[in-house]
């Protein structure tokens, strides 16, 4: 979307093209790169120029230093695109397989919002830091504010795509826009 570019398993292409994909992302965003911008991130794995934050670690993630935060979003029965988070989420019995990820709920009081200083998932054998999550993921840091998380009013129930939450008694199901994971 305007706010980054994403290409998942970046170093199988070929250097060559390679670098095109770099330029092209940083066109995609109204960003110019030189070629000691590539050569840069070739060799250090990430550039931050002309607003522009890149990072290369197998996969290429190129997103602009002032991306914004999406708002938080109810959940309500249904299907409900979210096109600021990138997800399509249905909330409903789970009775349809097709979906990507799936988590059981607690209830329908819920909404989609960034991640929180101090959130915490519940997984086996306790809980977990969101941060912790995002980074195990790989997730470039500029992004991780990019990545949905289903809470309560008062607390993270899971990462979208990542954890899934302990228990609950509804579905929540999603799938991305773009079919990037």
């Amino acid at each position: 979307d305007d706010c980054g570019v994403l290409v998942r398993e970046a170093c199988d292409l070929p250097r060559a093209i390679f670098r095109r994909v770099v330029r092209l992302a940083f066109r995609a965003l109204d960003a110019e790169t030189t070629e000691s911008d590539v050569e840069a991130l070739l060799a250090s794995t990430r550039v931050r120029t002309r607003g522009v934050h890149a990072w290369y670690d197998g996969s290429l993630a190129v997103v602009r230093d002032s991306a914004p935060q999406p708002l938080a979003l109810r959940l309500r029965e249904g299907v409900i695109d979210a096109p600021e988070w990138g997800v399509r989420l249905r909330f409903g019995d789970g009775t349809d397989p097709a979906w990507r990820w799936r988590s059981q709920m607690p209830g329908p009081d819920l909404e989609i919002r960034t991640r929180r200083d101090g959130d915490r998932v519940a997984e086996r054998g306790g809980t977990r830091k969101i941060q912790d999550v995002l980074v195990d993921a790989k997730i470039p840091r500029a992004m991780r504010n990019l990545v949905p998380v289903v809470a309560t009013r008062d607390e993270a129930l899971a990462v979208v795509g990542l954890t899934n939450a302990s228990e609950g008694r509804f579905v929540l199901d999603a799938e991305p826009l773009d079919a990037t994971w």
